[in-house]
């Protein structure tokens, strides 16, 4: 085991791991793990490595809370992994939090005390296959819909993630980050541009060439400009593109439930479709 865990090599293992039964998507982790900015400073994260690869990864973004991912042909790693956290959370409530389709994972789990989380937020994971490009979504009169030219687009791009999320992240430095991600393309990173010049809603798209999976991470709008059409017509156009760059599939984790239900809605009405669900699984403080 290494203290530390490094964002490439965990995209790696994602994209060699990359089945319908996985949890983590490499974009999704491109996404995130940089998307965090400085951050990223304050987890704590561990990594598992023989042979020069990354077999296992883990990190606990607040003290009590764990992601990871263990390459299936080595699960006995799954033990030290959930060790170095509970180790290291020692005196808080612990939370894990696994696709439902990870039955071993939640078996490990369920075997050292963890309980289902009822109450806990449910995410859903959505696909849809991706045969041919959709037809463009109408935009109302003085909508503009397009892609990111350059960096001189990650102010924007900024300003509508911090509107459509309520949060104080990224920074434009962070977004700039982003954009010189190896995976990230322009060509699937959309935004839609209101009548006064205000970045509205936007989609982000990260395709996985090994497997032509893409992954939709983030989608959101300004709350101001809601109920338009415009989230939809920003992944309408990264589906577009993403197909003529050889994606076969998408993907998409959305927030479900009667509280929140536009981002599920939106994504059925462009043909996704529910096939897995996020588990999280809680153990009390000791």
């Amino acid at each position: 085991m290494v203290e530390g865990a490094d964002a490439a090599a965990a995209e790696d293992l994602a994209g060699r791991l990359w089945s319908w039964s996985s949890r983590w998507h490499p974009g999704e982790l491109a996404w995130l793990w940089r998307a965090a900015g400085p951050g990223v400073a304050s987890w704590r994260t561990a990594s598992w490595r023989a042979g020069g690869r990354t077999l296992a990864w883990a990190r606990s973004t607040v003290p009590g809370r764990l992601d990871l991912q263990v390459d299936t042909a080595h699960d006995g790693l799954t033990p030290a992994v959930l060790d170095w956290f509970e180790d290291g959370a020692a005196g808080h409530d612990l939370a894990v939090t696994v696709l439902e389709r990870e039955s071993l994972l939640r078996e490990v789990l369920l075997s050292r005390g963890y309980s289902p989380d009822v109450d806990a937020p449910s995410f859903l994971h959505l696909r849809r296959r991706l045969a041919a490009a959709s037809p463009p979504a109408p935009l109302p009169p003085g909508y503009v819909l397009r892609s990111v030219v350059g960096a001189q687009d990650a102010d924007a791009r900024t300003g509508l993630h911090r509107a459509a999320f309520a949060t104080p992240e990224p920074a434009t430095a962070t977004y700039r980050a982003v954009m010189a991600h190896p995976s990230y393309r322009p060509a699937l990173d959309r935004f839609v541009v209101a009548p006064d010049g205000t970045p509205a809603a936007a989609a982000l798209g990260w395709l996985d060439p090994r497997s032509g999976v893409l992954a939709l991470e983030p989608v959101g709008t300004d709350p101001r400009f809601r109920r338009r059409g415009l989230a939809r017509a920003c992944v309408l156009a990264v589906l577009g593109a993403a197909v003529e760059l050889g994606a076969t599939h998408a993907r998409v984790c959305a927030r479900d439930g009667a509280a929140d239900p536009a981002p599920r809605a939106t994504y059925e009405a462009v043909g996704f479709r529910p096939y897995a669900r996020n588990v999280r699984l809680v153990r009390p403080a000791r």
